[in-house]
């Protein structure tokens, strides 16, 4: 890693080509399984808010479902790209660290990793009690994280170089600093003469770290499974998914 490069705010350069970046992720497949969980669990999906959208491809598959949906990001760069992909959806630029669980949706989403950003876990944990505590009876939450067995899988050994459709030629390196625990991902951008570097740092909390985080509080239910299936999650799950129900 040249570490004499530019370096700029994550998802700002990125934001250009990250759908591209992205294309292997089946959006509509993980948005028809929230869908179908919730559908099992009785949650209400008239109205959801996703706190950490990006681009919003996600949320737009989940607003085929008829639900009235509005989309919230910290990157300015983001939200502009989804607007410009869903001009007619509602998009905002917010922190999700500074924003409560509104009164009027009945499902808020905090999905694609972006927990595992929060690099300090009192602040993760002071995060997760609020949310739980605005989230009121006939509401619910899904979470999710990435969990220690993802990063031999999809992280170390994974570098890679991709000429993208606007001409971007992206370094994607990964280092991972086991004793942290912080997976740091670098994007290496050259457009032209121009270089730049994305720097990407995630905490990977262990399983029942995670758990640990959450209080139980009368008439809320809490689930942990593993992420795309409905099954119970457990140390070795690569993905979790919580799901706070609030009856």
């Amino acid at each position: 890693m040249k570490h004499s490069l530019q370096r700029i705010p994550p998802y700002t350069r990125s934001a250009d080509f990250y759908d591209e970046l992205m294309a292997d992720i089946d959006y509509k497949g993980w948005a028809e399984y929230l869908l179908v969980l919730a559908f099992k669990l009785d949650i209400n999906t008239e109205s959801i808010i996703d706190f950490s959208c990006g681009t919003g491809t996600l949320l737009y598959y989940l607003s085929q479902n008829w639900s009235r949906v509005r989309g919230m990001d910290v990157s300015e760069s983001m939200i502009q790209k989804a607007k410009e992909k869903y001009p007619n959806m509602e998009w905002i630029t917010a922190d999700m660290l500074t924003v409560f669980m509104p009164l009027d949706f009945s499902l808020g989403i905090n999905l694609h990793d972006s927990l595992n950003y929060i690099l300090e876990k009192d602040v993760l944990k002071t995060y997760i009690h609020r949310m739980q505590q605005t989230c009121k009876p006939g509401q619910s939450l899904f979470f999710d994280f990435a969990l220690p067995a993802v990063i031999d899988r999809y992280f170390i050994g994974q570098d890679e170089v991709k000429k993208m459709k606007n001409d971007d030629l992206v370094y994607r390196h990964h280092v991972y600093k086991e004793q942290e625990k912080i997976c740091i991902t670098y994007l290496e951008i050259t457009h032209g003469n121009e270089k730049v570097v994305e720097i990407h740092e995630q905490k990977i909390y262990d399983f029942q770290e995670i758990k640990k985080m959450f209080i139980v509080l009368p008439s809320q239910d809490l689930l942990f499974l593993e992420e795309f299936t409905f099954s119970e999650a457990n140390e070795n799950s690569e993905r979790l998914l919580v799901v706070i129900k609030n009856d």
